[in-house]
């Protein structure tokens, strides 16, 4: 008996058994769910969100460790910062597709999220970022003493935020630009600044730090 015979009479025999849960080609329903959709153990989910709950916990120890590191410093930061990101980010994707939990700071109901509501709690962000390092320089006119209390040189460091400003206003165009292509009816003013207010408040206010997170 050949092996395309053996398979042959496999399926009538599934077949016969089991008529509804059968493909006209013999293939079995079940296999093909199971497939698509792989079942997958609760302890599973559990251990896998820990796992994305250590990644996150690791890279931003990464970062600060980047950061501060100091010359001859042989750990590769960087390298492990960019690596950490791209780990978040096959750990969360995963989660998503196994129906598991992720942590909350990535978004409420990532699966079914509202793009348009992401956009905007995006947007609230940013402009709130950009609100705070205005802050932090000094007036556009005028005379300005660079140096703090203490007499340091605070030039370095403005000009780190003046980098940092420039990226947080370019992301917030971006993302007006986005929304205004895929919701053209969407009203701008209200979520524009009230007048008079400061570049980068949201209806006349700022956001403290963690305040969007819920």
């Amino acid at each position: 008996m050949t092996v395309a015979v053996e398979a042959a009479q496999a399926r009538r025999h599934v077949r016969t058994a089991h008529p509804a849960q059968v493909d006209a080609d013999g293939t079995s329903v079940a296999s093909v769910r199971s497939h698509r959709a792989p079942q997958v153990l609760e302890r599973d989910t559990h251990l896998l969100r820990l796992s994305l709950d250590l990644q996150l916990d690791a890279l931003l120890l990464v970062l600060g460790a980047s950061a501060a590191g100091r010359p001859g410093d042989a750990m590769p930061w960087r390298r492990w910062l960019s690596e950490d990101v791209d780990l978040a980010w096959e750990l969360t994707t995963t989660a998503l597709s196994v129906r598991g939990d992720v942590p909350p700071s990535l978004g409420a109901d990532l699966a079914t999220a509202d793009p348009a509501q992401l956009t905007e709690n995006l947007l609230a962000r940013y402009s709130s970022m950009c609100s705070l390092l205005e802050d932090l320089l000094p007036s556009q006119t005028g005379v300005v003493d660079l140096r703090g209390p203490d007499g340091s040189d605070r030039s370095a460091w403005y000009d780190q935020v003046r980098v940092a400003l420039d990226r947080y206003r370019a992301r917030v165009e971006e993302l007006k630009a986005y929304r205004a292509s895929t919701n053209p009816s969407h009203d701008p003013s209200a979520h524009e600044p009230e007048p008079g207010a400061p570049s980068g408040h949201l209806s006349g206010r700022s956001y403290l730090p963690g305040e969007l997170l819920g």
